[in-house]
């Protein structure tokens, strides 16, 4: 995730047409969390989330906690990426994902219902997770433009944008594949369906969606990154609260990735 947020905060100067972008984003957004918040207006329940559910959030919070904390801490020569180790990470990432989807079944109410998957119209939930998408875009790119430039080392993002520059065909079609498709559903899944569920359910909303999206952006172990990534977390939750689906994150997930690789496939680091 961190790669993406590298092309979504590159540039430098900001035209007046973005200047609206970010200002619509920012209503929109305002205006989805003026209905949450406002009584009967919050779409996801968590009645159901139980132990079995707290146990999953457990385990992929000290799964993913563990790599933000290796990311922070490690203090030696840059690491040269690979996509074997894209690869391995995958099918890791899937074993996990297996084994945690199917320890959880909301008290026996099935995944549909804990995640919101039996609610019909699901062509108008996707077409949501889209606008959120849209509007969620120029507010990343501020804040992860904003961290970079607080941050001490503004160039450690860079490796990872030459990652996918350097990839041939192949290797760019499989780095795309687990960007735009597996990284969405698992994290969705493993964030806003488990661990966000768990803490929303013993800790209330607020008090949630700030904690999931500090998770989220500590578990990247970037430092440049960090404020993108809150950001995107606090969007990717209020699509949830929104729909009361999985299914809306999901497609605001994977649009963000998407036209994130779209942008450096096309410009680059510039």
């Amino acid at each position: 995730m961190s790669l993406l947020l590298a092309a979504a905060a590159a540039a430098e100067k900001i035209t007046l047409l973005e200047y609206a972008w970010l200002a619509f984003g920012a209503v929109v957004m305002a205006f989805a969390a003026t209905r949450i918040f406002a009584p009967g207006g919050a779409q996801v329940e968590v009645e159901r989330f139980g132990r079995a559910e707290a146990i999953a959030a457990f385990v992929v919070g000290a799964y993913y906690g563990l790599q933000g904390f290796l990311g922070f801490t490690y203090d030696g020569p840059p690491l040269k990426m690979t996509v074997q180790a894209l690869v391995i990470t995958v099918i890791f990432t899937g074993v996990i994902f297996l084994i945690v989807v199917g320890s959880v079944n909301g008290n026996g109410h099935g995944l549909r219902i804990l995640f919101g998957l039996d609610r019909d119209r699901y062509l108008l939930i996707f077409a949501l997770g889209l606008l959120f998408a849209f509007c969620s875009w120029p507010l990343v790119g501020a804040a992860s433009l904003l961290t970079q430039k607080l941050a001490s080392d503004p160039k450690e993002l860079q490796p990872l944008v030459d990652f996918f520059l350097a990839a041939n065909g192949t290797e760019r079609l499989f780095i795309c594949l687990s960007a735009a498709i597996v990284a969405p559903i698992a994290e969705e899944v493993f964030f806003r369906g488990i661990i966000y569920g768990v803490a929303k359910r013993y800790g209330g909303m607020a008090a949630a969606m700030v904690f999931n999206a500090a998770l989220f952006a500590f578990v990247h172990g970037s430092v440049p990154a960090l404020g993108g990534l809150f950001v995107l977390a606090l969007c990717l939750t209020l699509a949830y609260e929104f729909t009361g689906s999985i299914l809306a994150p999901i497609a605001l997930h994977m649009a963000f990735n998407s036209a994130s690789l779209v942008r450096m496939a096309l410009y680059g680091a510039s």
